[in-house]
């Protein structure tokens, strides 16, 4: 993923491209059965992307799946 670029000039037009094309990306995962639940979008330049979506870990649902079975 990488740092936050903030050396990257980006426009208004841009970002608001950027923001729709995320959005795809977390209503395709939302939509599509089986796909890891959403962790976190954002449209911060990170590395040499302009956005991400990014899903949960599995090992961090099975975690979490067995935590609750067990009570905790």
């Amino acid at each position: 993923m990488g740092g936050e670029r903030r050396s990257a000039v980006i426009t208004e037009e841009d970002r608001r491209n950027t923001a729709f094309h995320e959005a795809g990306h977390a209503l395709t995962a939302l939509c599509t059965p089986g796909s890891r639940p959403i962790h976190k979008a954002t449209i911060i330049p990170r590395g040499s992307a302009l956005g991400m979506v990014r899903g949960c870990q599995w090992s961090w649902l099975y975690l979490v799946v067995m935590c609750l079975s067990l009570g905790l």
